[in-house]
């Protein structure tokens, strides 16, 4: 205590050279208190104003960027899903909504690699090799786009949080886990041996895993604060998808000031919310004002496929289109509903036919 003492007298003697030592009186509150408090205040001011508020601005400007690019994982990651659940390259697949609403099953993902495999090399069952669908170029081109898009994104590390930068390198790793480029042949002396079942379905532990991944990394494209129109229409499919209908109705109701233009995809969503509450009185009116402004049923199908059963919707329908318009949309409906069921059972039929050429080994 001594030493502080002296200390502070000789910082008191510095300040005040003509004074002799022994005339030093300390004023506690006037020469200690507030020169430490103005320190401080002054310290905590500089920090704020040279350090604080440039971070927070360059964040704020830096972190949308962010956000999208977060968003461009997102829909590269859906893409993998709706790719391995395609019917062929040339449609997509029927289960974009179950991958949306996260109820895609590990059955749903393991039956739809029954007719996938990597590329040319796997086409050597004759049996089957008509019904293979190669994939694995297309795996890698997203792959590496998501990896891309991810490196980009840990050159920000510093305005990402910490559950990001965890999940993104985890959707990363499990990407790479497989080589999309492998190839079936394996030589053992003078021998060549190809694996009995040539599909993709080897990987439905590790791409399930993914997905149960994609549905953490949806919760963070919708928390983030970005957004635009495609995020905001994916997000809708997300709410309704998963059952979220009041969510479904709010968001809507916002949309609808701010993207007017998706005035009929918008209206469509609230019609399938108010059904899906109970509240078909508002549902039915809301539909009735869509059918009005006579929307092409062809394009809207989708809306309507689940509602063939329902008479007021079908008395709707053809109060407000014509006859032709009417028949056509219910038989590519019917037609659509068939082509389901049959991929679906040629799937199973493939997967028992891998089953049996394994218990015949």
């Amino acid at each position: 205590m001594n030493a502080v003492f002296l200390l502070i007298l000789v910082a008191l003697h510095k300040a005040y050279p003509n004074r002799p030592l022994s005339n030093y009186t300390i004023d506690w509150f006037k020469d200690i208190s507030i020169p430490i408090t103005l320190s401080i205040v002054s310290a905590i001011i500089f920090w704020l104003v040279f350090s604080v508020f440039p971070e927070r601005k360059r964040r704020n400007r830096i972190r949308p960027k962010i956000d999208l690019d977060i968003y461009d994982v997102y829909t590269n990651l859906f893409s993998v899903f709706d790719l391995i659940m395609r019917p062929n390259g040339h449609s997509p697949s029927n289960y974009q909504h179950k991958i949306r609403g996260n109820k895609f099953q590990r059955e749903d993902l393991h039956l739809g690699l029954q007719d996938k495999c990597l590329n040319e090399l796997y086409l050597y069952d004759k049996n089957v090799a008509n019904l293979l669908y190669p994939i694995g170029k297309e795996l890698n081109r997203f792959a590496s786009k998501i990896d891309i898009d991810i490196e980009h994104l840990f050159s920000f590390n510093q305005y990402l949080a910490t559950n990001e930068i965890l999940l993104l390198e985890k959707i990363r790793k499990k990407l790479q886990v497989y080589d999309l480029n492998a190839d079936p042949r394996t030589s053992i002396g003078n021998k060549e041996y190809r694996p009995v079942d040539p599909s993709l379905s080897y990987m439905s532990s590790n791409i399930f895993e993914l997905y149960q991944l994609f549905i953490q990394l949806q919760e963070i494209v919708f928390k983030n604060r970005y957004t635009d129109r495609n995020i905001v229409i994916t997000r809708i499919q997300y709410y309704f998808y998963s059952d979220q209908f009041k969510k479904c109705q709010t968001l809507i109701k916002k949309a609808t000031i701010n993207y007017s233009k998706e005035d009929r995809f918008l209206k469509f969503y609230s019609f399938l919310c108010k059904y899906n509450l109970g509240q078909k009185s508002e549902a039915y009116f809301f539909l009735e004002d869509i059918l009005k402004n006579k929307p092409d049923l062809i394009s809207s199908r989708d809306f309507l496929s689940n509602f063939i059963q329902d008479k007021k919707v079908i008395k709707l329908v053809k109060r407000y289109s014509l006859d032709n318009d009417f028949n056509e949309m219910i038989a590519i409906l019917q037609r659509e509903h068939a082509m389901r069921d049959s991929y679906i059972n040629e799937l199973k039929s493939l997967s028992k036919y891998y089953q049996d050429k394994r218990n015949a080994i």
